[in-house]
C-alpha cells in the first residue's frame, strides 16, 4: 500500500467504506483519538512509565478507532479493558491527594496535560454519540482513562 494515494486531495477521506468530508464529526473524532494515542506515547517515553501498561492503553484506543471506522476487531473486550482500568485506579488511589497544579514538576505536568487531552477526546466522543452509534464502552473507557492518568501523578509533588 502506498502512502501517497492522492484520494484525499479534494477534502475527503475514506472511512466505513465510503468517502466523507475531512472535517466531518467522525473524522474529527478519529483525529482527536489519534492525537491522544500519540500523546500517551510521548508522555510514556519522556517519563519512562511502565511501557507495557501504556502500550496496552494505546492499542485499546487503536482498536476503538478501528471499530469507529467500521472495521471488525477480533479478541477485544472493551468491558474487560474498562475493568482493568478500574482495577488500576483502585490500586493507585491510596496515594491520591486531590486535584493539583504541578507547576514545578515536569513529569506530573505531562500527565496533567495528557489528562486534559483524554477529557477532550471524551467530549468529542460524546458529541459523535449524538449522531451515530458508538463502539460499546468507548465513552466509559475514556472516562476511566482520564481517572487513571490522574492517579499516575506522583505525590508529594517535588
Amino acid at each position: 500500500m502506498g502512502v501517497m494515494t492522492k484520494t484525499g486531495d479534494h477534502g475527503t477521506t475514506g472511512v466505513s467504506g465510503k468517502r466523507v468530508e475531512k472535517d466531518s464529526l467522525i473524522i474529527e473524532t478519529l483525529g482527536v483519538l489519534d492525537e491522544l494515542q500519540s500523546s500517551i506515547i510521548l508522555v510514556q517515553s519522556e517519563n519512562q512509565l511502565d511501557r507495557s501498561t501504556w502500550e496496552s492503553l494505546t492499542f485499546d484506543l487503536v482498536r476503538f478507532c478501528s471499530l469507529l471506522a467500521g472495521f471488525e476487531v477480533k479478541d477485544f473486550d472493551a468491558l474487560k479493558r474498562i475493568e482493568y482500568l478500574e482495577g488500576e485506579i483502585a490500586r493507585c488511589q491510596d496515594v491520591f491527594k486531590g486535584f493539583v497544579y504541578p507547576f514545578d514538576d515536569v513529569r506530573n505536568a505531562r500527565l496533567h496535560w495528557l489528562r486534559a487531552i483524554v477529557r477532550r477526546a471524551e467530549r468529542q466522543v460524546v458529541r459523535l454519540g449524538k449522531t451515530q452509534e458508538l463502539p460499546v464502552g468507548l465513552s466509559v473507557y475514556l472516562n476511566r482513562l482520564s481517572d487513571y492518568v490522574f492517579t499516575r501523578m506522583e505525590f508529594p509533588m517535588k
